[in-house]
């Protein structure tokens, strides 16, 4: 765990890639967790995040991206299952307590068949 200012990481894994291009005056308090191996946050320049950004990567080779002159009042972004991703395009604007779920946390059977349902992975 590192806790610096306005910054609280807790990283458990390899191969995990965070990238801040935009500026500290500009943030508020980043929370960030990555529990897996291949895992990458980016956030581009410019973004402003007023008072918090909670971001969650639980599992392996996914990918959170926000990008140029995106606005965050306060939000949570959880990504679970491998190889899932959650991109914020440029110039999006989130209002207070926004929630972003990249995952339905659990399993969908087709109880005929017996068989897992894929679901379509990530957003964007």
């Amino acid at each position: 765990m590192e806790t610096k200012g306005r910054y609280d990481f807790r990283i458990v894994g390899a191969n995990n890639s965070v990238i801040f291009k935009c500026s500290e005056e500009t943030q508020g308090k980043i929370e960030l967790v990555i529990q897996g191996n291949g895992n990458s946050v980016v956030i581009e320049e410019f973004v402003e995040i007023t008072s918090l950004l909670r971001i969650c990567i639980m599992d392996n080779n996914s990918k959170v991206i926000i990008g140029i002159g995106t606005t965050i009042e306060s939000a949570s972004i959880a990504v679970a299952d491998n190889d899932n991703f959650v991109i914020i395009g440029e110039d999006c604007m989130f209002a207070q307590n926004v929630t972003l779920l990249a995952s339905d946390f659990h399993a969908i059977y087709n109880l005929e068949e017996g068989a897992g349902l894929m679901c379509e992975k990530g957003l964007k």
